[in-house]
């Protein structure tokens, strides 16, 4: 597999609130695109446009799986996760600037994630007792669709502890005794994905404790005395340019996405045919997935079998519908806008269990590689200055305030952040070390009647009540994201939404 070099005059690629990814495609691509064509040519382009969205979560899901899942170097600390397939990768602090693979990234949990690989037999998920512990936790599940499928938390399962199953796709054993079922995987691989709360530097040890006592067993060696790591079948890397172009700091995820759109789409769909035959389609999904394979989309594809008037039209959709991704990521494809704010939609987290393949793509996965289900988390982003005419983004040239009345004051059960983000989607660097601030956060000032005013700008204020405020941003663009965590009624049903962001 050869990539063409990549030009950076024919595209401006900016990741934002989630991912947006702006891409132009050059005159000659878009004159392309757009001649007149035999039918069989438009029949594969419109067919192969929609596989290639459908399909985005394979492709973003095997990079990170491939990435994620190489051995942890001994002496040497990894700044991203390594060593997850079957196997938890505990984050030991709290996430800050110097993680750089996206996904907007939470500063208010440390992480424990791991692939979970689930084929021949259960895998036994043990999450501790935490009692009378109020901290927020949560072990969320997700198929390599990014679709979230059970959740073991605070929410779901209470505090009382317990091992949960997590059976193959239909699975018909016996679980044994004090082994609870959770679910059926309804792919081989899943990205398991722990938050649990920090509440200052002090309580990193007693998160820790909390974080070792996660663990993952397969049946077959269920009650042993010495735990065993469950087996899987190695990853293999199968694509070592696009995977060292991912682990490539400068390059990454929108260096790939360009060269898949403007020059390789056929590696773009070799790469989603590869992680589909590794994973499986979804039961629920396999209906809606055979029409692609006249197209040459699908799990276990053998090309020596696609018409040969299908190959052009093929490769110019995969191509478009790489781009209705990455471009659905402006407008935060249905969600709706309230001054500013974009409230993602209530089927964000399993989006393609509703159908809603574009949303499933663009948002829960480009955007954010996973996100919760709203009764877990809910989330606004702000991409839009209203302060300013025209559509335009927020920027450290300029000071806002974020005002909470003390009837604005957002109802959760667990707590609420607001973080700034720059366009890879990953939390500002500034002097201060911070990147998140709300109602855990020491020392917040709050107004007299109750509520409370957040100082957003990239110099820091002069006033020392302002500065216990303030959240730090970048000197240019940048994006900010509310979290509401176990929210209350009122944001689950969207009749909340965080107050109108002003200059100061």
């Amino acid at each position: 597999m050869k990539i063409k070099k990549i030009s950076t005059i024919l595209a401006m690629i900016v990741l934002t609130s989630g991912a947006t990814v702006a891409i132009m495609l050059s005159d000659k691509v878009k004159n392309i695109v757009e001649m007149t064509s035999p039918w069989q040519e438009n029949y594969s382009k419109s067919k192969s446009q929609l596989g290639a969205l459908y399909g985005f979560p394979y492709v973003f899901n095997y990079l990170l799986l491939n990435d994620w899942g190489q051995p942890l170097e001994k002496g040497i600390i990894s700044k991203k996760p390594r060593d997850t397939l079957n196997n938890f990768y505990h984050v030991r602090k709290l996430t800050d600037a110097e993680y750089r693979d996206g996904g907007a990234p939470n500063n208010d949990a440390v992480y424990s994630l791991a692939y979970l690989y689930v084929d021949k037999e259960p895998v036994i998920v043990t999450a501790p007792v935490l009692g009378n512990d109020d901290r927020y936790w949560a072990l969320q599940f997700t198929s390599f669709t990014s679709d979230n499928y059970a959740y073991i938390s605070k929410r779901a399962t209470g505090n009382g502890g317990g091992n949960f199953a997590i059976v193959p796709s239909g699975w018909k054993g016996t679980l044994p005794e004090g082994v609870t079922y959770l679910a059926e995987a309804p792919t081989k691989w899943s990205l398991l994905v722990g938050q649990t709360v920090v509440r200052s530097q002090a309580d990193l040890p007693n998160v820790h404790k909390i974080q070792d006592q996660y663990q993952l067993t397969a049946l077959s060696d269920w009650g042993k005395a010495e735990h065993v790591r469950p087996s899987f079948v190695p990853v293999e890397n199968a694509f070592p340019e696009y995977a060292a172009m991912f682990a490539d700091p400068d390059l990454g995820l929108k260096a790939i996405l360009e060269d898949f759109i403007k020059y390789n789409p056929e590696n773009y769909l070799a790469m989603m045919n590869y992680s589909m035959t590794l994973n499986g389609i979804p039961e629920a999904e396999q209906g809606y997935m055979e029409q692609f394979r006249e197209v040459g989309i699908g799990s276990d594809i053998d090309l020596s079998e696609l018409r040969q008037d299908f190959i052009k039209g093929r490769l110019k959709g995969a191509a478009l519908g790489l781009l209705d991704v990455v471009k659905s990521t402006e407008t935060n494809y249905g969600s709706k806008s309230v001054d500013g704010w974009t409230v993602l939609d209530p089927i964000y987290g399993h989006a393609g269990m509703e159908g809603k393949y574009l949303v499933r793509s663009a948002l829960q996965s480009l955007t954010g590689i996973v996100a919760n289900d709203i009764e877990e988390a809910s989330y606004s982003l702000l991409n839009d200055d209203v302060t300013r005419t025209g559509v335009q983004k927020p920027s450290g040239e300029y000071r806002y305030v974020l005002h909470f009345t003390s009837d604005q004051m957002p109802k959760v059960g667990a707590f609420w952040s607001l973080s700034a983000y720059d366009d890879t989607n990953n939390l500002i660097a500034n002097k201060i070390n911070r990147y998140s601030i709300g109602d855990r956060t020491k020392g917040l000032v709050y107004n007299d009647d109750g509520g409370v005013s957040l100082y957003i700008s990239y110099d820091e204020p002069s006033d020392k009540a302002e500065r216990s405020n303030w959240l730090p941003t970048s000197k240019g663009e940048f994006y900010m994201v509310f979290r509401a965590y176990l929210p209350g009624q009122e944001i689950i049903e969207q009749t909340w939404t965080p107050p109108k962001l002003t200059l100061q």
